[in-house]
């Protein structure tokens, strides 16, 4: 799925994969996107050629929690329309949820009017969220070693970045930390699309 804002229309190019496996391409308005539109990106729209709608489909290899209630394109409702505006009930509700968090963790939010300046503050805010998140954890797996390996660990500070520790950095995490990480990459995603929308009134 991908998402394109046409600068010179308030509308919405959504570019998704056809159940006969072509490529559709799908206009939707750019108000109130945050009604249908999924923040997290392990979720995407398919086009039903038979019936000629929209699916929401969970991507394969996620094992989060579901909170958009879709399982396979066979067994998910269609997308529907409220009021004239294109929506999703179960992506509102999440979505409402991601927004109001985020506006209490002091980041602007896409159902509220923003700037460029605003976005690119939040984003390096969040990115401060997560690198807390993140020291945490690695903090949490140096106290659990021996000091020796700790020794080991602080010499060789510039190989903490490889795949291997940070498999071992995220094994650590309770369920209230990845449902944090979660919802932080949900954040960020809505963050993006905030500033395609934002750059195209520019």
């Amino acid at each position: 799925m991908k998402l394109t804002v046409n600068p010179d229309k308030e509308r919405i190019e959504l570019k998704v994969q056809a159940t006969d496996m072509t490529e559709k391409v799908v206009y939707l308005p750019t108000d109130k996107v945050y009604y249908w539109y999924p923040f997290n990106i392990n979720f995407y729209y398919k086009y039903s050629q038979s019936e000629q709608r929209l699916y929401l489909v969970k991507g394969r290899g996620y094992t989060g929690k579901n909170y958009y209630k879709v399982n396979g394109i066979k067994r998910t409702k269609p997308l529907s329309e409220r009021n004239g505006i294109v929506f999703n009930p179960n992506v509102y509700m999440r979505n409402k949820y991601i927004m109001d968090k985020a506006k209490s963790l002091g980041l602007p939010t896409i159902k509220k009017l923003y700037t460029l300046k605003e976005i690119e503050k939040g984003f390096a805010d969040l990115d401060v969220l997560i690198q807390t998140l993140r020291h945490r954890l690695e903090d949490r797996v140096l106290e659990s070693e021996s000091e020796l390996e700790l020794e080991q660990a602080t010499l060789h500070d510039q190989e903490l970045d490889n795949e291997e520790w940070d498999e071992q950095v995220y094994s650590v995490m309770t369920e209230e930390e990845k449902e944090e990480l979660e919802e932080y990459g949900e954040m960020y995603a809505m963050l993006n699309l905030m500033k395609k929308l934002a750059e195209r009134k520019n």
